[in-house]
Parts: C-alpha cells; structure tokens; sequence
C-alpha cells in the first residue's frame, strides 16, 4: 500500500473520531449545565411551593374557621326557634 493510499483511508477515520470526541465533549458541557438549571429550579420550584402550601393552610383555617362559626350560629338559632 502506498503512503497516498493509507493517508485516504487513515484520514477519514482520524476525523471521525476527532469530530465523535469534540461531539461527546459538547455533549457531557451540556448535560453538566443543564444538571445545574434544573437543580436551581428544583430550589425555586420548593421555596414556591412552600410559600404556596403556607397560604394554602392559612386559607383552609380561616374557611375552618368560617365555617365553625356559621355552625354555631345555626346551632344558636335552632335552639332560639325551638
């Protein structure tokens, strides 16, 4: 085999592999960076939803509470009526 010849077949695969190692780098900076993005948004998202389950819970006491007090009322008024 000629030097021209191995060249024509060498090369080829000396860029393939030179473009599937650049390809694999690319793609472990990026895994690397959108691990970061969502584990910055899993912080975000569970600060929010705390914030949403404490006024959540202070919206049901004070229905709880409305409704406590409705019931007494009618408790009352049933025992004035009869």
């Amino acid at each position: 085999m000629t030097d021209a010849q191995v060249f024509t077949i060498v090369l080829p695969i000396v860029f393939a592999l030179t473009a599937l190692i650049y390809s694999n780098s690319r793609i472990t900076d990026t895994k690397e960076t959108l691990r970061a993005e969502m584990g910055e948004l899993k912080q975000t998202f569970r600060a929010e939803l705390g914030e949403t389950k404490q006024i959540l819970c202070l919206d049901i006491e004070r229905v709880l509470s409305e409704i406590r007090q409705i019931r007494a009322e009618l408790e009352k008024h049933e025992l004035l009526k009869h």
